[in-house]
C-alpha cells in the first residue's frame, strides 16, 4: 500500500475525505495506517505520521480550504495525500490547485467512477473482480450507476477460475424504526450491518 510505503520513508500521510460518502473508507484507512505506525514503533522502526482531513468538495469554499491547509502542511516542498472513495465536483481543481502550489506532490486517489481524475495524470481502470464471487459480481452488476450511468466502468474477465458460485445475497435495509436520510448516518442500521458479519464470522482467526 502507498500509504505505508510513505510512512516507513519518514514522510507526513495526509488521508483526505473528499465528502461524505467518502469518510468511511478514508476513516478505516486512517485506523489501517495508524496500526502500522504503532507496529513500527514498538519494533523501533522510525516512520511518519498518518493524519485524517476531512472536507466537503462539492462546495468551492471547501476546496479553497483544503489547497490552504494541504499547501500549508508540505514539508520542504513535498506533500503525500491519499484520498479514497472519491466523487466530489471541486476534487480535480483541488489537485490542480496543489499541483501549482506544491513543488514536489505525491497523491493517491482511488474511485468508482473514471473521469474524475484532472487531465493529464496518470489514470489505471481496476476492473477485474478478483475478490469477489460471481453471485456478489451478478448482484453489483445491476446497480442503476453501473448498468445505465456511463460514468462507472463494468467488470471485465475475472480471469481465473470459481471453485463456487459463492454465498446467496442478503439484503439489509435501511427503513422504518431507523435514523437518518440515509444508512450512513443510521446507527441502527450500523449495527444490523455489524451483526450480520458477526454471524459470518468475519475477523474470526481460528
Amino acid at each position: 500500500m502507498m500509504g505505508i510505503k510513505w510512512l516507513l520513508g519518514g514522510h507526513r500521510v495526509y488521508v483526505v475525505s473528499t465528502c461524505h460518502e467518502s469518510l468511511a473508507a478514508c476513516i478505516m484507512m486512517y485506523h489501517l495506517l495508524l496500526q502500522t505506525v504503532n507496529t513500527q514503533q514498538s519494533a523501533g522502526v522510525s516512520h511518519g505520521e498518518p493524519h485524517l482531513l476531512q472536507y466537503d468538495l462539492y462546495y468551492d469554499d471547501e476546496a479553497e480550504k483544503a489547497v490552504n491547509d494541504l499547501s500549508q502542511a508540505a514539508r520542504g516542498g513535498s506533500l503525500y495525500v491519499i484520498a479514497d472513495e472519491v466523487k466530489a465536483y471541486y476534487f480535480r481543481t483541488v489537485c490542480d490547485m496543489l499541483q501549482t502550489q506544491v513543488p514536489h506532490l505525491h497523491l493517491w486517489a482511488a474511485s468508482c467512477f473514471h473521469g474524475t481524475a484532472p487531465a493529464r495524470w496518470q489514470v489505471e481502470y481496476l476492473t477485474r473482480p478478483l475478490r469477489s464471487p460471481p453471485t456478489v459480481v451478478r448482484e453489483v452488476a445491476q446497480n442503476f450507476i453501473i448498468s445505465r450511468v456511463p460514468n462507472v466502468l463494468p467488470y471485465s474477465e475475472r480471469g481465473v477460475a470459481d471453485h463456487t458460485d459463492g454465498p446467496p445475497v442478503t439484503r439489509l435495509y435501511h427503513g422504518e424504526g431507523h435514523s437518518g436520510v440515509s444508512p450512513v448516518d443510521c446507527v441502527t442500521f450500523g449495527r444490523d450491518v455489524a451483526s450480520f458479519l458477526h454471524s459470518l464470522r468475519v475477523g474470526v482467526t481460528d
